[in-house]
């Protein structure tokens, strides 16, 4: 039996339903008459109204069976709950999840289970409603949609007894406020009153009663305008006026009211606007008497004067004294203040500066020390104040003997000091001894040049780096400054040149390049200056061999201006580019263009007789008894002759004509530029066929050679397709085969 599992808003689920107060409620009879009404719709036995609380499943409403609850753990309805739809569960024998519950196993022998979960009017799920059967079923689509129905009418119910709680909830709130402002009201001891926007009381209670001395009675017959000082009104006719437009919420100022006695009583007075509901807008206003408080302002003021005339007499008296004290009083201050000013000056000197201070006087103990010193050497003030400067120091340290030495001169020097914590550090001293009320004082300021050192070892071992690295690389690597003088060069630059490297530096390039390779760079060096990248090729004679040097000019990115050059010999590079090139397009067993060298010559030639320019003729060649040889002699013999025809036709061919060999003994001849058309093409053809015819001789072997030849002409002005052309001019060989061999035959193309 697999238990369901909590909801994630399970706490705030049961808080909902403890508010709403369902469990063990009364039957209601709506809910009944709805459950029956289920069992007669689907023709079922049982119908449930079914809340989970936290150990249990209560039923609010039941049809078809005697129980009011069962453990939650057992319940069907902590699965649908999970659910956002209904959930069916067509034979719970056959369900992994229920097969050994005791509700199917026992009574009420659950077999069908449908369950519709139920929300509350914020979406909470709170139960489902449930339709139980002892046989298996299914309920169809319209049968759902019917369940969903009846599901809303349940939550209706349920959201009616919520909004009713929500009402009671409401009015008894409303009641124990509206008691607890009567009582304030009634018992306050200060004055509050409400009052209409035209001025007359609407409501007083004992309280301002008391303060004015007028009876309830008495004050409705007035105003609150006509019961305050003139003097007061102008003010509060303002602040009224801005409470009615809206400007302000409430407005508070202290003012005077007429008492039933004929005198003013000063009040501070609270108003605020209340409106809303279908009462008419009125004032709610606060009274607190301020008669006490005005009176002891009064007499403070009174006596306040009395002080002022004692002070006034007290101060006649003491002019003369204070008249004579002053001269010697300012004297004495500004050279107290220069004083002050003077160690202020000097202390905030040795707190603040990033030197360390030390001060030792004649036994070597330290009399001075600030923050920077305790930074430096790792000991607070109170450690090194009285201590022996050696004991800090070192016995062998060098700072403590120049410290502890007569000094009769300033000294500035670098020294290696240790700290507390064992860290060797490097300082720049500065000491010198000085007489302080005849006693003898050694100073020295200290400044941690650690990193100054450090970075000036790092900047020379980089630049040894750079150097090795730089004079180990193949590449001839310099730098120039704006006006065109070397500024650095590496070891195969000055090689290179066969200048040495102590007499290049600063040197032009003019003076080093020579004139005419300055002239072929100076526009390229103007580029990098302008922040442009540059590059050359540059043909040169180097001890009698011609080499090629790639030239790249860089702007220098840092903060040094000037250009970065690396020229490097690309020689052998060309060579071996210019020679696989070579391999791409040529046989390598006859040394003719192969068929990519031939199809793009062709394109070209193509491209020719289209515009008009000449006509063209392809002859394609296939050898005449070239396998008999192959099989005959070997492939030796036939490579041989493979170059022996290739010979041949080469030797035979014009100028310009193009030799091709495309696989095996095929080989084609493209003839551009033909004047005499037909008739060129024809007298070509059979000069190549007299050429092939010559025979080939190896030792004493006579081999006796021939070729079978198909060519197209290609007149200008017109397109041809060139995979079309090819196939045209080997069937044109094909015939000239079948027409006995050693013998061509021609085609016209449309």
């Amino acid at each position: 039996m697999h238990v369901a599992p909590l909801p994630l808003d399970e706490a705030d689920r049961l808080q909902r339903l403890r508010v709403l107060g369902l469990f063990d409620h009364e039957p209601i009879a709506s809910l009944d008459r709805l459950t029956r009404l289920l069992t007669r719709h689907f023709d079922l036995p049982i119908a449930l109204v079914s809340l989970a609380d936290s150990e249990r499943q209560w039923f609010l409403s039941h049809a078809g069976t005697s129980l009011c609850e069962i453990p939650r753990a057992l319940s069907f309805c902590g699965h649908a709950m999970l659910r956002p739809d209904i959930m069916q569960v067509e034979d719970a024998r056959l369900d992994a999840r229920f097969a050994d519950n005791p509700l199917v196993t026992g009574a009420p022998h659950v077999v069908f289970y449908a369950g519709r979960p139920l929300h509350a009017s914020d979406g909470t799920v709170l139960g489902t409603l449930c339709l139980v059967d002892h046989q298996p079923r299914r309920l169809d689509a319209q049968q759902c949609q019917d369940l969903d129905d009846f599901g809303h009418l349940v939550e209706n119910t349920l959201h009616d007894m919520e909004r009713r709680i929500q009402l009671d909830c409401l009015s008894r709130e409303l009641d124990d406020k509206t008691n607890l402002f009567a009582r304030i009201f009634t018992h306050s001891s200060v004055g509050m009153a409400l009052t209409a926007l035209d001025g007359s009381w609407l409501r007083v209670n004992p309280g301002l009663q008391q303060l004015l001395g007028y009876s309830e009675t008495e004050l409705l017959t007035r105003t609150w305008q006509s019961m305050t000082h003139p003097d007061d009104l102008p003010i509060e006719a303002t602040l009224f006026h801005s409470l009615l437009a809206g400007e302000r919420g409430h407005y508070r100022l202290e003012k005077r009211l007429r008492r039933a006695d004929g005198g003013y009583c000063w009040v501070q007075l609270s108003v605020a606007l209340c409106q809303g509901g279908s009462e008419p807008p009125y004032l709610a206003a606060v009274f607190a008497d301020l008669s006490e408080r005005k009176q002891i302002e009064a007499e403070l003021r009174t006596l306040q004067g009395e002080l002022e005339q004692q002070v006034a007499a007290r101060t006649r008296d003491l002019t003369d004294t204070i008249s004579r004290l002053d001269e010697e009083r300012i004297q004495r201050e500004a050279m107290q203040t220069h004083l002050w000013q003077q160690q202020r000056r000097f202390e905030h000197m040795l707190r603040h500066t990033s030197n360390a201070f030390l001060e030792i006087d004649d036994q070597e103990r330290l009399t001075g020390w600030n923050p920077a010193a305790s930074r430096l050497f790792g000991y607070t003030q109170e450690q090194a104040i009285g201590q022996p400067l050696r004991a800090l120091l070192g016995d062998d340290s060098p700072l403590a003997d120049l410290l502890c030495s007569p000094l009769t001169e300033p000294q500035r020097l670098e020294s290696h000091i240790t700290t507390r914590h064992h860290e060797p550090l490097c300082v720049e001293v500065v000491a010198e001894r000085h007489d302080f009320g005849g006693a003898a004082r050694r100073i020295a300021f200290l400044h941690d040049i650690s990193e100054r050192v450090q970075a000036s070892e790092e900047l020379a071992r980089s630049r040894a780096r750079l150097r090795e690295i730089t004079d180990n690389q193949p590449v001839l690597i310099s730098m120039i400054t704006p006006d065109e003088r070397y500024l650095f060069v590496n070891r195969a630059y000055y090689d290179y040149y066969r200048i040495e490297p102590d007499r290049i530096l600063g040197m032009h390039v003019r003076d080093v390049l020579g004139e005419e390779a300055y002239a072929e760079s100076a526009p390229l060096i103007a580029n990098a200056r302008a922040g442009k990248r540059a590059v050359q090729e540059r043909r040169v004679t180097r001890y009698g061999e011609p080499r090629i040097i790639r030239v790249e000019f860089i702007p220098a990115g840092g903060t040094e201006p000037g250009t970065y050059v690396l020229a490097t010999d690309i020689t052998e590079y060309r060579l071996l580019q210019h020679q696989l090139e070579h391999e791409a397009t040529h046989d390598p067993l006859t040394g003719l263009p192969n068929r990519r060298a031939f199809t793009l010559r062709l394109t070209r030639e193509l491209e020719r007789v289209q515009r008009g320019e000449t006509a063209l003729g392809l002859l394609f060649i296939d050898l005449d008894g070239f396998k008999q040889i192959n099989d005959h002699f070997g492939h030796d013999m036939g490579d041989l002759v493979l170059r022996h025809v290739a010979q041949l036709l080469g030797e035979a061919v014009r100028g310009g004509d193009m030799v091709a060999r495309l696989a095996g003994d095929e080989f084609t001849v493209l003839l551009p530029g033909l004047e005499l058309q037909e008739l060129g093409l024809s007298q070509l053809s059979q000069r190549l066929l007299e050429a092939m015819a010559i025979p080939l001789t190896c030792g004493d072997l006579v081999l006796q050679t021939a070729g079978s030849i198909g060519g197209v002409l290609c007149r200008p002005g017109r397109e041809y397709d060139l995979d079309h052309l090819l196939h045209q001019a080997d069937e044109a060989m094909y015939r000239a085969k079948a027409a006995g061999k050693g013998r061509y035959q021609l085609i016209e193309e449309e």
